[in-house]
C-alpha cells in the first residue's frame, strides 16, 4: 500500500513539475521580452507594425498540458501608402501552443482564434489594395530572425499553425460596402501553404458565400488557390436602393422565396486570374417593376467565369452559352457575355424568347400596363450594352430582333372605329390633312402581328410591320421611345363602309385592297390616330372637292 502511495506521490510530483515547467515556458512568452519577441516574429513575417496591448496565460488550458496565450488589444498596421492606420483591429486573440517545440526554438501553434475583428480594405491611387500588398510581402522570404532586447534570446526560428480561425469578422470594402459575419479557417499552415474554409453572410441575412479549398504554395507575387465556391443570394435582402441602382426596376419585387445560387470550381492565382466552370440556378425569382407586375424566372444556366486581380481591383468575366430558363409561361434560351470591372459593366446577349404572354412580359419590364395581349416570340435577337449603372445600361442598349405575336389583341384601341370616326365624309372631302383624333373605345383583335426591331438611341425602331385581323390589316414602320412616345406610319387596309368611301375618293375598284395612310403618334398611354389624305394618290383631294361641287350643283 505504501509503495502504491509512494508511486502515486511521485507521479503527482512529476505532473506538478511538468505543469510548472509548462507554465514557466508559456509565461516567458507572454511576459516582458517573451511577448515582445513573439510580436517581432509576427512583424518580421508580415512586414507591417503589429501591436499587442497585453498578454496573459489561460490557466485552465495550462492544466490540460496545452498552454494558451490570450492577447488583448491587437492591431496590424497598414503597409506604407495607405490612409488608414490599421488594416486589422481585434479586441483579443487566443493562441494555443505546443510545449515541446518551444524547447527547440520553434513555435508550433495548435490554434489561433480571433473573434470579431475589423478589417478595413483600402485601394491606393495606383489601384493596389492594402490586402494585396500585405499578402505579397508576407509571401516574400523573411529578412531573418529578430533579436530580443538585451539579455534575451533569438525569436523562434520556425512558425507553424495547425489552425487559424477568424470568427464573426467585419470587412469594409473599397466603395463603402461591408461584409459581416465572416468566418475563416486556415488549416495546417506551414508558412508555405494551407487549407482554407471560409463563409460569410451577405446583406446580413439568408444570403451567404462559402469557399473550401487549398491556398499555396505562396510566392512573392502569386497566391495559388483551388477549391469549390458556393454563393446563395436572397434578392429580397438586397437594399431596394442598391437593386434599383444596379438593375433598375428589374428586381423591384423579387419575392421573399426567391433564391439565386452559384456553384463554381475555382482554380488559378488570386493575384492574377481565377477561373472555372460554374452553374447558376434561379428559383422562385420574380422580375418586374412592382409587386402587381412581375413575371417568374427559374431554371439553371451553365457558365464559365474568370476573375482578375481578386485581391486588388477585381474584374469579372462571365460567359453563359446554351442556357434555357423558364420565363413566365414560356422560355428564354441563349447566351450572355458579361464583363464587370470597377464601376463599368458591358456585355452582349443573343437568344430567343418563345411562348411568352406579351402582356405579362411588357407589364413587368416596361411602364405600360395591359396594352396588348397575345403569345410573343422573339427569334432571334442580338443585344449589346454598357454603362456604369442601370440607367446608363438601359440607354446604351443596341441590338436587333425579329418578333411575332399570335392570337393577340390591342386593348382599349379600336383601329377600325377610330379610323372611321377620324375620316368622316366631310373631313375627308374638305381637308388635305385630318386633325388628330382620340382613338375610339374598344379593342382590336388580330391573328398575327410581326416585324423587325432595332434598339438604339433609347428607342425601338420597327420595320416591315405586318398585322392581319378579320376587320383590317396594315403594314408600315415606326418607333417607340423609351419615354413611351409613339410615331408610326401605316398603310391600313379595311373591309368596311370606309373602304367604299376611299374607293370613290381614290377612284379604285378593288375595295378590299384599299389602303389608307395612317399616322399614329402621342404616347402609349394616350395614342393619336390621324389618317393622312395628302398621301393618297395624286389628285385625290382635288377629285374629292370636284365631287362635292357636283353634288351641290345638282341641288
Amino acid at each position: 500500500m505504501k509503495k502504491i502511495l509512494t508511486w502515486l506521490a511521485l507521479v503527482v510530483a512529476i505532473l506538478l513539475a511538468s505543469v510548472a515547467g509548462i507554465g514557466l515556458a508559456a509565461r516567458a512568452l507572454v511576459a516582458g521580452s517573451g511577448k515582445d519577441s513573439l510580436v517581432r516574429t509576427i512583424e518580421a513575417r508580415l512586414g507591417v507594425p503589429v501591436a499587442v496591448a497585453g498578454a496573459e496565460l489561460d490557466l485552465e488550458q495550462l492544466f490540460r498540458l496545452h498552454p494558451a496565450i490570450l492577447l488583448r488589444g491587437i492591431s496590424v498596421g497598414n503597409p506604407p501608402g495607405f490612409r488608414g492606420k490599421n488594416l486589422l483591429e481585434a479586441e483579443s486573440l487566443s493562441a494555443q501552443l505546443e510545449l515541446l517545440p518551444l524547447f527547440r526554438n520553434s513555435l508550433l501553434i495548435s490554434s489561433i482564434a480571433v473573434v470579431r475583428p475589423r478589417i478595413a480594405i483600402e485601394r491606393s491611387s495606383a489601384g493596389v489594395t492594402n490586402l494585396e500588398k500585405l499578402l505579397k510581402s508576407t509571401s516574400a522570404p523573411a529578412s531573418g530572425a529578430a533579436k530580443t532586447e538585451s539579455g534575451g534570446g533569438a525569436s523562434p526560428s520556425h512558425l507553424a499553425i495547425e489552425e487559424l480561425a477568424i470568427r464573426e469578422a467585419e470587412i469594409e470594402l473599397p466603395g463603402g460596402m461591408k461584409l459581416s459575419g465572416l468566418n475563416l479557417r486556415l488549416l495546417d499552415f506551414d508558412g508555405d501553404s494551407c487549407r482554407i474554409e471560409a463563409a460569410t453572410r451577405l446583406f446580413g441575412g439568408g444570403s451567404n458565400l462559402s469557399l473550401r479549398g487549398h491556398i499555396g504554395p505562396f510566392g512573392p507575387a502569386s497566391l495559388p488557390l483551388e477549391g469549390k465556391l458556393f454563393v446563395t443570394v436572397v434578392p429580397d435582402e438586397i437594399p431596394a436602393a442598391v437593386r434599383e441602382r444596379e438593375f433598375g426596376k428589374l428586381f423591384a419585387a423579387p419575392g421573399a422565396k426567391a433564391r439565386v445560387s452559384l456553384d463554381a470550381d475555382v482554380k488559378g492565382d488570386a493575384h492574377g486570374t481565377l477561373s472555372g466552370p460554374a452553374k447558376l440556378t434561379f428559383a422562385d425569382l420574380l422580375i418586374g417593376k412592382d409587386k402587381a407586375h412581375v413575371m417568374p424566372l427559374s431554371g439553371q444556366a451553365p457558365l464559365t467565369f474568370s476573375v482578375q486581380r481578386l485581391t486588388s481591383a477585381p474584374a469579372y468575366h462571365v460567359r453563359v452559352a446554351g442556357a434555357s430558363l423558364k420565363l413566365g409561361s414560356g422560355e428564354w434560351s441563349g447566351g450572355l457575355d458579361l464583363r464587370v470591372g470597377g464601376s463599368a459593366t458591358s456585355g452582349s446577349s443573343t437568344g430567343r424568347v418563345r411562348n411568352v404572354e406579351i402582356n405579362e412580359f411588357l407589364n413587368s419590364l416596361t411602364e405600360s400596363n395591359d396594352k396588348v395581349s397575345g403569345i410573343l416570340e422573339i427569334s432571334p435577337y442580338s443585344l449589346q450594352f454598357s454603362g456604369g449603372d442601370a440607367a446608363a445600361i438601359r440607354n446604351s442598349l443596341n441590338g436587333t430582333a425579329k418578333f411575332s405575336i399570335a392570337q393577340g389583341k390591342f386593348a382599349a384601341l379600336d383601329f377600325s372605329s377610330s379610323i372611321q370616326r377620324a375620316t368622316s365624309l366631310a373631313s375627308a372631302l374638305l381637308q388635305p390633312k385630318i386633325s388628330e383624333e382620340k382613338p375610339a373605345d374598344g379593342s382590336t383583335a388580330f391573328s398575327t402581328l410581326s416585324g423587325e426591331m432595332k434598339i438604339a438611341a433609347a428607342r425601338i425602331e420597327f420595320d416591315s410591320i405586318g398585322l392581319e385581323s378579320p376587320s383590317l390589316g396594315f403594314t408600315g414602320h415606326g418607333t417607340i421611345g423609351f419615354d413611351q412616345s409613339l410615331q408610326f406610319s401605316l398603310e391600313v387596309r379595311m373591309k368596311s363602309n370606309l373602304a367604299d368611301v376611299m374607293s370613290r375618293l381614290t377612284k379604285r375598284e378593288d375595295v378590299s385592297q384599299t389602303a389608307l395612310p395612317v399616322e399614329v403618334s402621342g404616347t402609349i398611354e394616350a395614342p393619336r390616330i390621324r389618317p393622312n389624305v395628302a398621301k393618297l394618290m395624286p389628285g385625290t383631294v382635288k377629285g374629292a372637292v370636284e365631287s362635292l361641287r357636283r353634288l351641290f350643283n345638282r341641288k
